[in-house]
């Protein structure tokens, strides 16, 4: 039976480690580019194939296993086809090289007649144990609450996945813990997903919301500020609107609780128009055993984009009344999928409207992937559903 051996010398050494992979870590973003690949990124917008696909290729071999390098070669003077094609290339290599893995084990509960697919802890996701080989080994252990990672609050084990799938292997994270009732903060450099001993494949669902997260934290790819003259009149009268309304995820999360009714608000694109949101009011019951489906899944802002993540928990489908519940969340979500799917296809439009200025075109661009990104999320909780129908 291996002994582990924790002693000053060794948290020593470790927080050395880590400081080191922390500045070698930032090391290749912050490096300059150089004229070989200045030349390849204008390159990627030449009318010749054969011309871009040589630059592409040029691009990958660069960044090697980091898609970071290629995100932090758009700029603002990128035209909206370099734009593309990088972010194209970052995702090549997204999907290509091994995800981050926390390496905890996580506890499941189960009350009678549901089957805990996905349970929400608000409190934090209890820890049961961790995975020999990873650094989560030195740091955590049983009985620990992870409450965040990188600032980001974490609920379900779905959320903790889509954090370090959408992270490298060997990205430093700071994780928040409760142990024993005390609130801690540590470090814990990230594993990869391959050395989890029977871990499934991520689904093409879930790779592409972790690649949606990523690309959401990359300064590099959000647009520039528009001009304030750019900036329609009705648009400020929608932002003080907005600015009186709490935009903390989990404020959201704590109206939901006191069962307020949904509501609508109203996005403002920048040539004026108006595209209506559901935005989450009251989930009276998730799929509990009354058999009643949630109403409605946010989606379309940021804010609602985090509600909208948390997966159902599912009724153990043994009766007839619980069957027709899933399959009535299933028509909820086929529909939202269309509208979404609508959504998406007005952003493009608008998005490769060569009539709108530069600035506006990129910001259509962003909200087309935060609507794909709610486009997969929706997309994996049908998957689950089919899932659950199928086995039982």
């Amino acid at each position: 039976m291996g002994i582990r051996i924790r002693q000053p010398g060794f948290a020593i050494i470790r927080s050395v480690a880590i400081a080191l992979a922390l500045a070698a870590g930032s090391a290749p973003t912050a490096r300059a580019s150089g004229p070989l690949v200045d030349s390849a990124v204008r390159d990627l917008e030449n009318d010749s194939i054969e011309t871009r696909e040589k630059a592409a290729e040029t691009l990958r071999a660069w960044a090697g296993a980091s898609p970071d390098r290629v995100l932090a070669l758009v700029n603002a003077d990128a035209t909206p086809e370099q734009r593309e094609r990088l972010i194209g290339i970052a995702r090549e290599i997204f999907f290509a090289t091994p995800r981050g893995a926390l390496g905890v084990q996580f506890g499941i509960v189960r009350q009678i007649g549901v089957a805990g697919a996905e349970e929400q802890y608000e409190e934090g996701i209890p820890i049961d144990a961790t995975v020999d080989g990873f650094d989560s080994a030195n740091v955590l252990k049983g009985g620990d609450l992870l409450r965040s990672i990188d600032s980001c609050r974490i609920r379900t084990n779905l959320q903790c996945q889509l954090e370090t799938i959408s992270r490298d292997k060997g990205q430093i994270v700071q994780i928040e813990i409760e142990r024993e009732g005390r609130p801690m903060r540590v470090s814990v450099c990230l594993g990869s997903r391959r050395d989890l001993r029977g871990a499934q494949i991520p689904s093409p669902e879930l790779m592409e919301a972790a690649w949606k997260l990523r690309l959401g934290r990359s300064a590099s790819v959000q647009p520039a500020p528009l001009a304030l003259g750019a900036i329609p009149a009705q648009a400020w009268v929608e932002a003080d609107r907005l600015s009186a309304e709490p935009v903390d995820p989990e404020a959201e999360i704590r109206r939901a609780s006191m069962q307020r009714p949904d509501f609508q608000v109203q996005r403002v694109l920048p040539d004026g128009s108006r595209i209506a949101v559901q935005r989450e009011g009251t989930p009276t019951a998730d799929l509990v055993a009354s058999g009643n489906p949630r109403e409605k899944v946010s989606s379309g802002t940021p804010q609602s984009s985090m509600i909208s993540m948390r997966p159902q928990q599912f009724v153990n489908a043994v009766g007839g009344e619980n069957r027709n519940a899933l399959l009535k969340r299933q028509q909820r979500l086929l529909e939202e999928r269309t509208l979404i799917r609508g959504r998406i296809d007005t952003a493009n439009r608008l998005a490769n409207d060569p009539n709108l200025p530069r600035e506006q075109r990129q910001i259509m661009k962003q909200t087309t992937d935060e609507l794909e990104a709610d486009l997969a999320i929706v997309q994996a909780q049908m998957d689950q559903i089919r899932q659950i129908l199928r086995d039982r």
